[in-house]
């Protein structure tokens, strides 16, 4: 695998003690549902001082509050949550290909290297608006091909369509089942018809509207069988 590429591997088997890792921008917003997944199931605590940044001991004397740079006089709230932050970088350090970590060494907190990341690869406006239409080109040539079986044709459209929805937070279910009966090939006009005169039909959620489909695919290859098996007697 080249570096110009995410580890997609690596996303598909991540574990409670091995954080996912980014090689590159390619799907960076993959990267980080799976990061923060990461954390909610390891330790979340790691999370928040990549959100919020990390914690500064401070001393109060009378009205007045400064920063607290003795080691000796820490808390035991302080020594835990500064132990929390260095985990937490640690655990994003171990996340990036070399590449990636030596063009961002110099960032010492995991707030400042994750927002740093976030900036870098998700880009300025321009860049988001053209992987919008990008998106959105996708999700509306949407196809699928006559050769394909069901299986292959709605895992590619749950992808499209997953990958608009990371731009377009109103790509509404109705939407999505429209596109996805229009997209099927031709020999699924009368399963599509008969799905359609279903009296819940309108109120069908995406998912449930793949089922159904599953279930007519499966009705059709259990008739099929049935004619093999007749014309062996």
């Amino acid at each position: 695998m080249t570096s110009s590429t995410l580890n997609m591997n690596d996303l598909d088997s991540v574990q409670p003690n091995r954080p996912p890792r980014l090689v590159s921008g390619e799907n960076f917003e993959d990267w980080k549902r799976c990061l923060k997944a990461f954390f909610y199931y390891t330790d979340y605590n790691q999370w928040e001082s990549i959100v919020n940044g990390p914690h500064v001991p401070t001393t109060v004397e009378g009205t007045v509050t400064s920063t607290n740079t003795n080691p000796s006089t820490f808390t035991e709230a302080d020594i835990r949550l500064l132990d929390r932050d260095k985990k937490a970088l640690g655990a994003l350090i171990l996340c990036l290909h070399q590449d990636i970590f030596n063009r961002f060494a110099e960032h010492t907190t995991a707030k400042s290297l994750y927002d740093a990341l976030c900036e870098f690869y998700d880009g300025n406006e321009d860049l988001k608006l053209d992987r919008k239409a990008q998106a959105e080109k996708e999700f509306n040539s949407f196809v699928g091909y006559s050769q394909e079986n069901l299986t292959d044709i709605t895992n590619r459209f749950l992808s499209v369509s997953s990958n608009l929805k990371k731009y377009d937070d109103k790509l509404g279910n109705h939407e999505q089942v429209a596109k996805l009966l229009d997209s099927l090939p031709p020999q699924w006009s009368l399963q599509i018809k008969l799905l359609k005169q279903e009296r819940n039909f309108p109120d069908y959620k995406l998912m449930d509207v793949i089922n159904k489909l599953k279930s007519f695919d499966l009705d059709v290859k259990r008739r099929e069988y049935n004619q093999s098996m007749m014309c062996c007697i």
